[in-house]
């Protein structure tokens, strides 16, 4: 570990560099935790951690002070990782966010430098009478404006819902009521029920600045409770009686994901605007990766995957380096952001007219987190990250000597190269061949392919593990996927639609017909059975059908036609046709 510079005429002349006006509170040298550092801290003082693990959940106590780590020496960003807040041991379950500022702490309640991990939220009953939640993984802050910058958010979740939780979510950093400044975080792997990476909730005004949100993931992780979306972030509402639009800018948005809508953003009813980000490669089950609701943003010079209309706006590759989501060389984001000079890249002293680095090119703004006025080099927090839509496949219906292929797609969705190393089978190793090469490479935020085949030698259900080694470090390899199939013969009936409206009918229209189209896509043949279930309509008559029955074989689809006769029918009603098959599936026309 680096000392602290504790001799006391090196440290008066450290403090004095780093511009520090009230007192400085040594961690642990002074105080053995920051909380009691904190404790002990007035307006203006400076809590300066040193390097080491601290499983602590702290809480400013709405003081005024800045809590950083050495980082704050020359803006050494090698501090960051080293310095750790690990809020996996909290005194109480219900508080267990690594960070609380929930007493009016304002901009210069400043929390810098850290690494805050472990954390689980806090039991917290929402402001405006919509329930108890657990939130704030990371960092929870209500009724507070401060600011955070310059941390490592990583690996924290809110899921716990005890007794009376509606649900959990805001598994990085939860702000509610507030404008809080949240600039040059890496905000990474963090999960929950909504608002994988940042929840604003009633705020306006607040600003969110240079940060990589990336891997960040929304889910189902306690059955029957809500999900909200927002894999990245979760923008809900605005301060009543505040016009100032929440703020997102020059933000690369990468690799989060919804089990439901929004996989980059969420805002539902809430004044935002959106400048200057890259918003790519975010995953949803329905929907765009910016889903609104009730809401129209500002939406300005962005590069985004799922394009949405703006000035400016584009929606190309952003072409990043195998590491930290830096941009190569020939970047579309590159001297593309709002021209405007408040916007502009820092300029390069020894090269005049040119960007300093990590931006690019000239002054103009560069889309993503490398771009505009508080563009900084980060820490290497770089690995490959292993993302599959689901973690069980099946490969349907095939007969024992018939060969069905089938892909998986799997995705980095990591700051560098993914290296799949090797894949494995666990017990049909004969039966599966894979098509690929390994080691497979795949770029940052990029997508591969997984090509199998499945050659069935006898009838069965299969059921069987792909194991795939790669080079992620935090999580276990072999990444386990299931796989299943069937090869014994089963016919498989579906239906070109669900339901069928007959619509408006002439009068003078004697009959009007329509077609039902039924498919088996199985591997055996199928019976078809047709009922009319006539319910009020009168008379039965009305309405008739044919074929009455079929026996339909493998690959191949018939045709039902149902007559509607509308001069005998005395009145408008629904009708239930029922079409069933030895899978007893079932169509229903309105």
């Amino acid at each position: 570990m680096r000392s602290l510079l504790i001799n006391s005429v090196l440290l008066a002349i450290f403090l004095f560099s780093i511009g520090i006006n009230g007192k400085v509170l040594l961690v642990p040298q002074d105080y053995s935790t920051i909380q009691a550092a904190i404790n002990a801290a007035v307006k203006g003082d400076t809590v300066l951690v040193a390097e080491g693990r601290y499983y602590e959940n702290i809480n400013f106590l709405g003081k005024k002070i800045l809590v950083t780590s050495m980082f704050l020496n020359d803006h050494d960003v090698s501090f960051i990782p080293t310095t750790i807040i690990d809020g996996s041991k909290p005194g109480n379950p219900d508080k267990a966010s690594c960070v609380l500022m929930v007493s009016g702490e304002d901009s210069s309640s400043i929390l810098q430098g850290f690494t805050l991990t472990g954390g689980k939220g806090t039991k917290w009953v929402d402001e405006h009478g919509a329930g108890t939640y657990v939130e704030g993984g990371g960092i929870l802050t209500t009724l507070s404006s401060p600011t955070i910058r310059f941390n490592y958010i990583i690996n924290n979740e809110a899921i716990a819902t005890p007794t009376g939780t509606t649900s959990a979510g805001g598994c990085a950093i939860r702000c509610g009521d507030g404008s809080p400044h949240i600039y040059n975080n890496v905000i990474l792997n963090n999960t929950g029920m909504y608002g994988g990476g940042i929840v604003l909730n009633y705020c306006s005004g607040a600003r969110i600045v240079n940060n990589i949100i990336d891997a960040n993931k929304v889910y189902q992780a306690v059955t029957g409770k809500q999900t909200f979306g927002g894999g990245g972030i979760w923008v809900y509402e605005s301060k009543p009686g505040n016009t100032l639009p929440n703020s997102i800018e020059n933000s690369t948005i990468t690799g989060n994901s919804s089990n439901t809508v929004g996989g980059g953003i969420r805002i539902w009813s809430a004044l935002a605007e959106i400048k200057n980000n890259i918003v790519w490669s975010n995953f949803q089950k329905e929907g765009i990766q910016i889903h609104l609701a009730d809401a129209v943003p500002i939406i300005n010079y962005n590069d985004m995957e799922d394009y949405l209309e703006g000035v400016g706006n584009v929606n190309l590759f952003p072409e990043f380096t195998d590491s930290g989501f830096l941009l190569k060389d020939d970047s579309p984001c590159i001297d593309y952001g709002d021209s405007a000079t408040q916007f502009n890249d820092p300029e390069d002293l020894g090269n005049p007219g040119f960007a300093l680095s990590p931006s690019k090119g000239k002054l103009r703004n560069d889309i993503g987190v490398y771009g505009g006025a508080g563009s900084k080099a980060f820490w290497n927090f770089s690995t490959g990250r292993i993302m599959l839509n689901q973690d069980a496949y099946d490969f349907g219906l095939a007969l024992p000597g018939i060969i069905q292929k089938f892909s998986i797609p799997i995705f980095n969705v990591g700051a560098s190269r993914l290296r799949i190393d090797s894949l494995i089978i666990g017990e049909k190793k004969t039966e599966i061949t894979f098509q690929n090469v390994v080691p497979l490479v795949i770029s940052t935020a990029q997508k591969g392919e997984l090509l199998l085949s499945w050659n069935p030698v006898t009838n069965e259900d299969f059921i069987d593990t792909l194991f795939i080694y790669h080079n992620q470090p935090d999580i276990a390899s072999p990444y386990k996927v299931a796989l299943k199939g069937n090869s014994f013969p089963n016919a498989l009936v579906t239906f070109d639609a669900t339901s069928v409206n007959f619509g408006d009918i002439d009068v003078n229209t004697p009959t009007i017909d329509t077609t039902v189209y039924v498919h088996n896509i199985g591997t055996a043949f199928d019976s078809i059975y047709v009922s009319l279930i006539y319910q009020v309509v009168k008379p039965d008559s009305a309405i008739a059908y044919h074929p009455k029955n079929s026996r339909f074989c493998q690959k191949i689809s018939l045709v039902f036609i149902l007559p509607f006769s509308r001069q005998e029918l005395k009145e408008r009603h629904l009708i239930f046709i029922n079409l069933q098959s030895c899978l007893t599936q079932s169509f229903q026309p309105e």
